[in-house]
């Protein structure tokens, strides 16, 4: 009962819209299904990212690229871009909480992802060392491990109860090091 009328923002793009409607305007149900499961088929995409090797996904800080952020993996880092700002905030939400991960040896995480710790050095000496680590904030703990595998040892853990307190770092320390 109505006439739309679509724009696109190329020829090429329109030339693509009018040849998968005019497929979909002719489509048997049967062949609906099959469209649909060829484009859900893992062997059709360009690249893949297991969402349980994510690390961690924030937005990025680049005045040149507006409504991009980052994902990141312990090999990769992955730049993305969307068209609106609530299009990255929803992929962001999205991708940090991997589906079906969302729990830590049984206990949900609030955050997870990689820090540098302050270690003192082995030897006898005062200095300390920055070294990387994987943290997982709960609501009870922050535990810290030496690599992101399921499988990684616990290194320790900081007990999260009214005696603890997260202060402001001295503001020329924190130009310094971030």
């Amino acid at each position: 009962d109505r006439v739309y009328h679509i724009v696109a923002e190329s020829p090429e793009d329109a030339s693509g819209w009018f040849n998968v409607l005019s497929r979909v305007h002719s489509a048997t149900a049967q062949q609906l299904r099959e469209m649909q499961d060829e484009q859900a088929n893992p062997k059709n995409a360009v690249g893949t990212l297991d969402v349980g090797l994510i690390d961690s996904v924030c937005a990025s800080d680049n005045p040149d690229r507006p409504n991009s952020f980052v994902i990141i993996t312990a090999n990769r880092v992955i730049h993305c871009n969307s068209d609106t700002p609530e299009e990255m905030h929803h992929w962001i939400s999205l991708l940090q909480k991997p589906k079906g991960e969302s729990k830590v040896d049984g206990q949900e995480f609030l955050v997870r992802g990689w820090l540098h710790k302050e270690v003192q050095s082995s030897n006898k000496m005062s200095s300390l060392k920055m070294k990387k680590r994987w943290f997982v904030l709960t609501n009870t703990a922050l535990d810290y491990y030496k690599s992101s595998e399921r499988t990684a040892a616990k290194l320790g853990t900081l007990v999260l109860n009214s005696l603890c307190s997260v202060v402001q770092p001295d503001e020329r320390v924190f130009k310094d090091t971030g």
